[in-house]
């Protein structure tokens, strides 16, 4: 019975190991996503600031009609 008793409980730890790696394994991807978009919204307001400054220029240089 003892050996039985070890060898379920082998089956059970492999399991939650397997569970953990693809737990482990999409948690990764989750926080690289999280990471890339907080880059391109970084990006996206620094590119707004640009543009803002590019059109407050073009109208500084364009003759009033």
């Amino acid at each position: 019975m003892a050996a039985l008793s070890t060898e379920r409980e082998s089956q059970f730890l492999d399991r939650d190991s397997e569970f953990m790696q693809t737990a482990a394994g999409q948690l990764g991807v989750a926080i690289e996503n999280a990471r890339l978009f907080t880059e391109e919204q970084r990006r996206a307001r620094h590119l707004a600031f640009l543009n803002s400054i590019s059109k407050w220029r073009f109208r500084a240089k364009t003759p009033n009609r």
